[in-house]
């Protein structure tokens, strides 16, 4: 009987690791160039995923590529809602922020693709 019970005790495991790294805290690895010399291309990164958080201008967050789905972006939030954008004249809608990399020359960011959503 025992041995029917054990692996019906590792869904538990499961479904809170699975809860843990969806809504809580997850780890990334970071690839590419874009955010050197802050974040180094193959540096391990932990990701605050908890609801609610009020993101900031000069926050690093990760994010959907807007033209990549299936692919995670790195990037510093330079600009907010409502904001305008340094020498572009651009006004940040509501709910977006405007992010690059930190080194521009091998970031594609907003300079290339405009705002993302929140």
């Amino acid at each position: 009987m025992d041995k029917l019970k054990k692996p019906f005790m590792i869904l538990p495991s499961l479904a809170l690791y699975y809860l843990f790294t969806e809504h809580v805290l997850s780890v990334n690895k970071a690839e590419g160039r874009s955010m050197e010399p802050n974040v180094k291309s193959n540096s391990i990164l932990l990701i605050n995923r908890l609801p609610n958080i009020k993101i900031q201008n000069n926050d690093i967050v990760i994010a959907r590529s807007p033209y990549k789905p299936d692919l995670d972006i790195c990037k510093r939030v330079l600009f907010g809602p409502g904001e305008r954008v340094t020498g572009l004249g651009v006004i940040v809608p509501h709910n977006y922020v405007w992010v690059e990399g930190d080194n521009k020359e091998e970031s594609f960011d907003s300079r290339h693709y405009g705002p993302i959503p929140i």
